[in-house]
């Protein structure tokens, strides 16, 4: 629906807040071939993410 462009921001509330979150989600989520990631920084990094309430 919202790739459609059929979504109106403001109909779901619990959309709108994924909506927030996704492009922060999707930077987290993204990592290098040879990147490597410490297991407790990364649950700091997610915790820090979702504590900014997806605004960042």
């Amino acid at each position: 629906m919202i790739r459609l462009g059929a979504y109106r921001p403001g109909s779901d509330p619990k959309t709108d807040e994924a909506m927030r979150y996704y492009p922060l989600i999707e930077q987290f989520l993204a990592q290098g071939k040879r990147e490597r990631g410490d297991l407790v920084q990364g649950y700091y990094q997610l915790a820090d993410i979702l504590n900014s309430g997806g605004v960042g």
